[in-house]
């Protein structure tokens, strides 16, 4: 499965949490990947609102690169825990960075 594929996939299987509108292609964004899973960008076209999605691609679809892991359970805790207490403030997690 390509990206170009996720994204198609993305458009047809999450709605706009907001007012359930089906996004378009051009305002699907993905950020980052950590292994087996992608955080996305998502602008909704009808009411003007953005999310934030983070997914895990099934194991049976290869995105890893060699050597790399699947996405674990502590992988999970830890994501959790990280955005329990998050901002939202992108731009100073990425100045850290």
């Amino acid at each position: 499965m390509e990206l170009n594929d996720l994204v198609r996939n993305i458009q047809h299987l999450i709605k706009c949490p907001f007012c359930g509108a089906t996004y378009e292609i051009q305002h699907i964004n993905i950020l980052d990947r950590f292994k087996s899973m992608f955080v996305v960008h998502l602008f909704c076209s009808r009411c003007k609102r953005p999310a934030m999605a983070a997914l895990i691609v099934s194991k049976n679809i290869d995105f890893l690169e060699e050597g790399e892991e699947p996405v674990t359970t502590d992988d999970l805790i830890e994501i959790h825990q990280f955005l329990k207490d998050f901002d939202g403030d992108f731009k100073k997690l990425w100045k850290k960075n």
